[in-house]
């Protein structure tokens, strides 16, 4: 593997025009370059081959065409590190840029780009235009003379449609020297379709990237954690193939004392400690307070339709809802093509569905319970009853609200975000460290950046002082 723009001959960029020397009639960039930023990451230490996927991506290498590699699933699904494994199998060279918020910026994104591909810097000061110092940095592939993997890694950090203008024509036009691979959690307002009608769209979701079986199995083993088949196969279905969480299942257990994991391997769902602080801080977070609330109501079914979702939610927008979870790669696939049923991850729905009060979460078990009943489903309406009843049977609970509103704004000017604002609420409960950890499902380490934050903007000495000013200023309760 080399990076673009480097030749046999060390430290030269080559062009078909010949060679120009680093170093000759090359300006500063303006904006300083991460260094980190446009490196290929290091391959985690235990890495599963997945030959026949980087076989498929990297089909096809001497075939002149431009074409899209374009990976689209929820975090921890394994796309960085399928990059991580192509690029370094890549017969060309490769520009690797892991993009973020900053990037938004043409003008940075470009500066990062020319030093990705090894290119100087343009001698273009008195542009202001930030799409065409853009275009014009993509366009400069095409001097390249060996093929090349541009690979933009974090793409849904990326929002300005500056940027994506830039990229939309670099695609439409996209050198026959140049392959594309992009990464995302969400969905991107990208042309696939001209890709994928000319046969150079590799396009991989969650379903494609997920672990098969056996290569949750090899995982494991390599993780060092060995189950009884039985064991074994209840761990493979509630994890579902997603990576990140077979790997925070294996931290878990290693974690345990022997005869703590046979209780941990009954409790093991969704809200276990270290997979709902992944998936509130990787996934839940980012949605959209009402999305949420209607997420959790129909988590609570082993699976939906459009009947289900009117009869618990109320509402009869169920298209939109869809649209934007699968926007979002939030909602799983269809239990099978063709069919009206929608389901969660195990975990996520796990997660979702214990964020509901016990008094919510019994009322919509005994609505679930009536629909399955009238619609032929007597065994999962008889479990629904049962699920209900042992919820009031537990009583009410103490859990913290589904989703404060996203940012809360108070009278003084002050905003804090939705995590901020549950903090605050614990806070005024008198709870330790420790124990908001346990109850939003978060690390101590978070708990204190959080109340670091929370102390710097309401200009807080103590804990007590910040709960009295977050009550002056309107964010609690009197």
């Amino acid at each position: 593997m080399r990076t673009a723009g480097q030749s046999s001959a060390a430290g030269a960029v080559r062009f078909r025009s010949g060679f120009r020397s680093e170093g000759q009639n090359v300006q500063r960039s303006p904006v300083p370059i991460l260094r980190s930023k446009i490196r290929t990451p290091f391959l985690p230490q235990v890495c599963i081959a997945r030959q026949a996927i980087e076989d498929r991506v990297l089909a096809d290498q001497q075939d002149p065409s431009g074409r899209l590699i374009y990976l689209s699933a929820p975090p921890g699904y394994g796309k960085t590190t399928l990059l991580c494994r192509v690029a370094r199998r890549f017969n060309g060279a490769t520009a690797w840029i892991s993009l973020d918020p900053l990037d938004n910026d043409p003008h940075r994104l470009t500066d990062h780009l020319l030093a990705a591909l090894q290119l100087p810097p343009a001698d273009d000061e008195a542009a202001s235009d930030g799409a065409v110092r853009l275009i014009a940095a993509l366009n400069s592939i095409e001097s390249l003379v060996e093929p090349v993997l541009l690979l933009f890694d974090d793409a849904h950090a990326i929002h300005n449609e500056i940027v994506f203008d830039a990229l939309r024509t670099f695609l439409a036009y996209q050198p026959p020297n140049c392959r594309v691979a992009i990464s995302s959690r969400e969905d991107l307002p990208l042309p696939l379709h001209s890709h994928r009608q000319t046969d150079r769209l590799v396009e991989l979701r969650a379903a494609e990237l997920r672990a098969s079986d056996n290569e949750a199995r090899e995982l494991l083993s390599r993780l060092g954690v060995e189950l009884e088949p039985v064991a074994l196969a209840g761990v493979l279905r509630k994890t579902d193939g997603w990576w990140s969480c077979l790997k925070l299942f294996a931290i878990s257990w290693q974690q345990r004392r022997p005869e703590e994991r046979l209780r941990f391997l009954e409790r093991f769902r969704g809200t276990s400690r270290f997979i709902a602080e992944f998936l509130l801080e990787s996934l839940v977070s980012a949605l959209p307070a009402e999305l949420t609330n209607a997420a959790a109501t129909v988590a609570v079914p082993e699976f939906f339709n459009e009947s289900l979702y009117t009869r618990l939610t109320g509402r009869d927008d169920i298209s939109s809802f869809l649209s934007q979870l699968q926007q979002l790669n939030v909602i799983a696939l269809r239990p099978e093509e063709g069919t009206a049923r929608y389901r969660f991850h195990p975990l996520l729905r796990d997660y979702l569905r214990h964020q509901l009060p016990r008094g919510r979460r019994a009322e919509l078990h005994r609505l679930t319970a009536r629909w399955f009943e009238e619609n032929g489903f007597s065994d999962r309406s008889a479990r629904h009853v049962q699920l209900a009843e042992g919820l009031l049977r537990g009583g009410a609970g103490r859990e913290a609200p589904l989703v404060p509103p996203a940012t809360v704004a108070a009278h003084g000017g002050v905003s804090i975000s939705h995590r901020e604002y549950q903090l605050l609420q614990t806070l005024s409960e008198g709870l330790s460290n420790d124990e908001i950890a346990a109850r939003l499902f978060i690390s101590t380490g978070t708990v204190k950046w959080h109340l670091n934050n929370i102390y710097g903007k309401l200009g807080a000495r103590s804990r007590t002082d910040a709960v009295h000013k977050a009550r002056a200023a309107g964010l609690l309760p009197s």
